[in-house]
């Protein structure tokens, strides 16, 4: 992916006292965009970002076609079965909240989640669990797959319905092995669902050979797209979901109810061509160039940044227990330092972008047992070289320095 990152602006971000920031959030959002991304977005808003579905006149007819032509490239880039579906959304929380309050539950139903879910699986879930629907079980992490498949064996009961978990945590980066969970599932006759906001994009994910039922990911951190994107993809609309929004969709507009035709029937209100256009073009940027290589370049940052963190006193550094293959996140913390002031220090006086806090993910840090504030997380992406971790750790021992002495 060197290729891609020597199309990153010498100023990525303009600020009065900053000439160029180090960026290291790219588990919240990737940035800055590839080229090719603003081109396509700038082009749909300039020539074709009229409202898809709604008219007949040329511009529609073109919008029209930038969504379709997206859709079928999201249908063979996480290889979807022929049957299925893909679902535009404003973001992946919209897909999940979609797909959980949607499905058709029934009081007394159970679900089995994980300890490392983001609060866009956590919230729905524990939304309907209070409300008397649902029941939840929560898997820990485990080291080996075994013991993951037997945790959840554990788990399951009789009126289990549903197994969604997170593909990739945005905390400890720890990787859960679909395949395996699918298989499960399958022989149980449970829908599986999988959240791959931190994979898609970085891990080659292929829909029909890992048994999923439903697959949710954001348009905007792996695949390079613009923020306001979001997709679920289904592999049939076997399950009956409810749509969580009603609204004008183009069709049946006589109807008090919505089409029942997918995907419209889940696409209320006019789209986001532009996003949806730039969502495309992340899409083509990755495919040019490989996944496997920019696994590679982003597993040999990580090993960098948790090796340098690792030979520092007054440093610990959470997950990457094992040589196993991680997403390119590293949570830290600094004894005696508040995340959140330390990542003050690293944006005011090293332009370093890092994320602080719980990263919506507070059972994550529970079990991983970071301090109460929560931690520091470095994630990288496509733009992120070995120059900007060497940056990182000179800062981290810089703070060290002021704060303890060595």
């Amino acid at each position: 992916m060197s290729e891609i990152r020597d199309q990153v602006p010498e100023k990525s971000l303009e600020r009065k006292e900053v000439d160029f920031m180090i960026y290291l959030d790219h588990a919240a959002t990737s940035f800055p965009k590839p080229p090719a991304v603003i081109e396509a977005v700038t082009d749909a808003l300039t020539n074709t970002a009229a409202n898809p579905g709604r008219g007949s006149y040329a511009l529609a007819r073109q919008a029209d076609t930038v969504v379709d032509r997206t859709r079928q490239a999201v249908k063979t880039f996480f290889s979807m079965p022929p049957s299925g579906h893909v679902l535009f959304f404003p973001h992946a929380t919209g897909a999940l909240n979609q797909v959980i309050k949607g499905f058709p539950f029934e009081p007394g139903d159970h679900v089995i989640t994980t300890s490392l879910e983001h609060n866009a699986v956590r919230r729905p879930l524990g939304f309907l669990e209070a409300d008397g629907m649902i029941s939840v079980s929560k898997v820990p992490w485990q080291e080996t797959t075994d013991a993951i498949l037997e945790k959840v064996e554990d788990a399951l009961r009789l009126h289990t319905k549903m197994l969604i978990v997170t593909h990739g945590s945005n905390v400890t980066g720890d990787i859960w092995p679909i395949q395996a969970l699918g298989e499960l599932a399958e022989a149980h006759g449970i829908c599986f669902v999988v959240d791959a906001s931190q994979t898609a994009g970085f891990l080659s994910i292929n829909m029909e050979t890992a048994g999923m039922d439903f697959l949710v990911a954001p348009g905007h951190k792996g695949l390079l797209g613009p923020q306001g994107t979001g997709i679920l993809l289904a592999k049939s609309d076997a399950y009956d979901l409810l749509p969580q929004q009603h609204g004008g969709t183009g069709d049946s507009s006589e109807s008090m109810g919505l089409p029942q035709e997918w995907p419209g029937r889940f696409e209320s209100g006019t789209m986001n061509v532009a996003g949806i256009a730039g969502l495309y073009a992340g899409l083509k940027v990755l495919q040019e160039h490989g996944l496997d290589e920019l696994q590679r370049e982003k597993q040999t940052l990580t090993t960098q940044c948790v090796e340098g963190l690792r030979a520092m006193n007054h440093v610990t550094v959470y997950g990457h227990r094992s040589e196993q293959i991680a997403l390119p996140v590293v949570l830290f913390s600094i004894a005696d330092v508040d995340a959140q002031e330390a990542a003050m220090i690293l944006d005011q006086s090293y332009e370093i972008a890092v994320r602080a806090g719980l990263h919506c993910a507070p059972d994550a840090h529970k079990w991983a047992k970071t301090p109460a504030g929560g931690g520091l997380r470095a994630s990288f992406g496509w733009s992120t070289s070995k120059d900007d971790i060497e940056a990182l750790l000179k800062a981290v021992s810089d703070i060290i320095q002021a704060y303890h002495g060595a």
